[in-house]
């Protein structure tokens, strides 16, 4: 699912973790404020990005749910905090932006 670079606004729907079959999880270049929503059912998730927007709040931990991410783009937003450290069990993550996150 890419929408990204539409200037959509507001939350990201919660509801968006009812995609369980979602490989590709594109929101780049977007408005979305608040937190992250749990997107830890997206068990089949390879891409996700998020970059960009104006996403609030901790880096979430439910990251470390997603073992076959292999692309994950959180950079510009307005995230604070350390990052987990289930992050390092991500075995198969090979891209990891969080520039100016």
């Amino acid at each position: 699912l890419d929408v990204s670079h539409n200037k959509l606004v507001s939350r990201l729907p919660e509801d968006i973790v009812a995609l369980e079959s979602l490989r590709i999880l594109n929101l780049g270049y977007n408005d979305f404020t608040g937190t992250i929503p749990d997107l830890g059912g997206l068990k089949h998730l390879s891409v996700l990005n998020l970059h960009r927007n104006h996403f609030s709040g901790e880096v979430p931990s439910f990251l470390s749910k997603l073992t076959d991410l292999v692309d994950l783009r959180l950079g510009f937003n307005v995230l604070k905090g350390s990052l987990p450290l289930a992050l390092g069990e991500l075995t198969k993550l090979e891209i990891l932006l969080l520039d100016r996150a």
